[in-house]
């Protein structure tokens, strides 16, 4: 799973990056970047005639999640709850990017996690003791298993696409 800290350089980790190596230093321009990266490598698939589907980023949990590793063992950790709309707005950035890469790419599909991963308004990192994520964005194999009807789904359509 990625993460939309990649078009967020204020949260100070891993962002978008120009040709020279030099991270972005704003949303628009993160996002700019971002779209430019995911045309690249969608414009040529798409022009081969091969269906692309872009898996839209999960909700980001604030800190590390998983209670069952050594790191939370030695540091600690805790199941985290994040509003769905916080969740959407994080993401956004990145989204338009990948949604303008679609509309430029026909037969380019997006798949959104986010309705699986918080069907209410609410996002969790762990339901009835169950973990779904392993830290801020990356889910465990229970909440990747959430993901796999809408992905199959989505990858069922992606074979009628034409060229």
């Amino acid at each position: 799973n990625r993460s939309a800290g990649y078009v967020h350089p204020e949260w100070g980790w891993r962002t978008a990056a120009t040709d020279e190596g030099d991270a972005a230093t704003s949303v628009a321009q993160a996002a700019e970047l971002w779209e430019q990266g995911i045309d690249a490598i969608v414009a040529p698939l798409r022009e081969a005639g091969i269906p692309v589907v872009i898996i839209a980023a999960v909700p980001e949990m604030p800190e590390f999640t998983d209670q069952r590793s050594l790191f939370s063992q030695a540091f600690g950790s805790r199941p985290y709850e994040v509003p769905r709309k916080q969740s959407i707005e994080d993401r956004r950035p990145a989204l338009d990017a990948e949604e303008s890469v679609a509309t430029r790419h026909p037969g380019t599909l997006i798949f959104d996690p986010i309705p699986v991963m918080c069907p209410t308004e609410t996002c969790f990192s762990a339901v009835d003791g169950v973990l779904r994520y392993q830290d801020e964005t990356h889910l465990t194999v229970d909440g990747s298993v959430l993901l796999a009807p809408g992905i199959q789904g989505i990858l069922g359509k992606a074979l009628t696409v034409g060229p």
